[in-house]
């Protein structure tokens, strides 16, 4: 990417969009450019998005991928696909394309620096080179995938000769290989175009934050992220911070706690639950929890109700690094038009064999790079 100025751009952004239960940005590919959607999912290195010979693949926010009207697209041998837990799939053949990032407008924000100084909002040339990624043209999908406002999903993990953002470090179009996240927190069963969060590709834009960054230690299995978690406890409104007592081990076992923007609640080990269960009555003896059942409060009470404190090992100076995650951000009300008192429901599902998922609650208030 170059900027409006002609000098080479080191990262770019892009607002982020609210699906069903899931976030996403915007991609012109192709030559003419269309504009494509995709959820950003930090757990696997795999991008796929409809194209127009896709029977029953649902309407989404953006018309289908047209290959035949692209004249850079190429065919790659072979098929890409990908399977999920709740039962949804899709089938994509291999292929390939120009691209570049844009927000909703079609502008791109680009930086001279990884960390989001040096251009401000420049946006670049309408003729400005795309780099070419690797992506399948999705051919068939079922369940979720049918019903989401995306058109496809972005997997941002850099390893694989599938992986995109591998494909735009090694062509230059980035100056490092990383990413960041920002949701706000929204009504996750909107299917609206408000913004409702912020991505950039090649680094983080330091201008959002209000406090200096904290890094945590980042390990790598396959296509998954995962921290080294050290404790994690429940906190109530009054400050009263109740340990987890997990099993030796629980939190890092198997692929640990995995850092996974594409999965829409919170997951936690099953040998963690009475545990759970147990805090969570100290802490808020109103309600006996149980992920399976709602109950009912004011919307004032909400703030009433206990945050989740992770602990996970630091790198550098920082022995310990600690994340707060909000009720705000995993309790959730079952009819939003709802006023007065109303049920709700948790997303913290303490139900895994081995390890966990920190999905979008996680992402909902800080930046994640």
């Amino acid at each position: 990417r170059r900027t409006t100025d002609g000098t080479r751009a080191a990262a770019a952004g892009a607002e982020l969009y609210e699906g069903l239960w899931t976030h996403y940005v915007h991609l012109y590919v192709g030559t003419p450019p269309q504009k494509t959607s995709v959820i950003v999912d930090t757990g696997s290195s795999r991008t796929a998005f409809v194209c127009a010979d896709c029977p029953g693949c649902g309407a989404h926010e953006s018309p289908p991928f047209d290959a035949g009207k692209s004249s850079t697209y190429e065919q790659r041998s072979g098929e890409m696909r990908a399977s999920y837990s709740e039962g949804s799939e899709w089938i994509a053949q291999k292929a390939s394309d120009v691209a570049r990032l844009v927000d909703a407008d079609g502008s791109v924000v680009a930086y001279g620096t990884g960390d989001g100084t040096g251009l401000g909002d420049a946006t670049v040339h309408r003729d400005a080179n795309y780099a070419r990624i690797p992506f399948g043209c999705i051919t068939h999908m079922t369940n979720m995938f049918v019903d989401q406002t995306a058109n496809g999903i972005w997997g941002l993990h850099g390893a694989g000769a599938d992986s995109v953002l591998k494909a735009l470090h090694t062509t230059g179009a980035i100056g490092e290989m990383a990413f960041s996240l920002c949701f706000e927190p929204v009504d996750p069963l909107s299917k609206s175009s408000e913004r409702s969060g912020f991505f950039v590709v090649g680094g983080v834009d330091t201008s959002h934050h209000t406090a200096p960054m904290a890094f945590e230690e980042l390990k790598t299995s396959g296509a998954f992220y995962s921290l080294e978690t050290l404790g994690v406890s429940l906190v109530s409104a009054a400050g009263a911070d109740v340990s987890i007592e997990a099993p030796a081990g629980e939190w890092n076992r198997g692929n640990g706690l995995v850092v996974d923007s594409g999965t829409t609640d919170l997951y936690l080990p099953k040998k963690a639950h009475d545990a759970w269960v147990r805090a969570w009555a100290q802490v808020y003896p109103h309600w006996a929890y149980d992920a399976d059942k709602t109950f009912t409060i004011n919307d004032a009470e909400l703030s009433s109700l206990p945050s989740i404190r992770f602990r996970f090992r630091g790198v550098g100076d920082e022995e310990e690094v600690v994340v707060t995650i909000n009720p705000e951000s995993f309790i959730e009300k079952v009819d939003r038009a709802c006023t007065g008192a109303c049920s709700y429901f948790s997303r913290v599902y303490v139900e895994e064999i081995s390890g966990g998922v920190l999905g979008g609650p996680f992402f909902a208030g800080p930046d994640i790079f």
